[in-house]
């Protein structure tokens, strides 16, 4: 395998963008996941069709996201939630342009759902919507990608059912769900918390990082701050 530019894991399926601009995956590929055309499991990198050359790319428990050179996103894998973007709810096992999105500059996945920012700072999210995830006021799952209610982000986070973003002001807003207390509002619920909802306490963020039920925002002053899910010490405080 060539020299790797970056590395993107995902639950059982790993990919690496590679230096001459080949994206590779391995793992679990019974889904299509592993972007090579086929859908069976796979021990050796295999090549990402149609993603050469992709600047970001990542990766969730069933399907991948690609930004190409033109700043568009092509998806593969699992699409039973329409977390492809492509308008159905068919499985692609090779990447599929997602319509309806300006210039991309960020990119998230989360087990069902994924999201985009624009050279514009909006965000975009597509996919299951059981939780609000998607952050458009709904809990109507969307093949296409809809805008989410925000002022310009700086970054994007996803969860297993819930995201994050950083905005250009410093400020965090989260949505989906809270069963874990991962939206930063203090309280812990089971409601789907359809529309983005401001993190307080955390001071200027510069960029947020999201796991299963936690999410972690790095301040422009330097620090990391954790919260949600903290049965295994993923918070990382006492």
């Amino acid at each position: 395998c060539r020299p790797a530019a970056s590395i993107h894991g995902g639950a059982a399926t790993f990919c690496a963008s590679l230096s001459d601009g080949q994206v590779r995956c391995w793992g679990s590929g019974d889904n299509g996941q592993i972007g090579n055309g086929e859908s069976v499991n796979v021990n050796t990198p295999a090549l990402v069709v149609g993603a050469r050359g992709a600047t970001s790319v990542a990766v969730g428990s069933l399907h991948g996201c690609a930004i190409m050179p033109d700043a568009t996103v092509r998806c593969w894998g699992d699409n039973s939630l329409g977390q492809l973007g492509s308008g159905d709810f068919t499985a692609r096992t090779v990447p599929g342009v997602v319509e309806g999105l300006g210039r991309v500059q960020g990119l998230c996945v989360g087990t069902g759902h994924s999201c985009a920012r624009d050279d514009r700072g909006r965000v975009w999210c597509w996919g299951n919507n059981s939780a609000g995830q998607l952050g458009d006021g709904t809990e109507v799952p969307r093949t296409r990608p809809t805008l989410v209610p925000l002022p310009p982000a700086a970054d994007i986070a996803c969860a297993t059912s819930s995201t994050c973003a950083s905005l250009r002001d410093g400020r965090v807003s989260c949505w989906g769900t809270n069963v874990d207390g991962q939206l930063g509002m203090g309280t812990v619920d089971g409601n789907a918390h359809r529309f983005p909802e401001r993190v307080s306490g955390l001071g200027e963020v510069v960029q947020v990082e999201g796991g299963d039920g936690f999410f972690c925002a790095r301040r422009a002053a330097g620090g990391v701050w954790c919260w949600g899910r903290a049965d295994a010490g993923q918070l990382g405080g006492p």
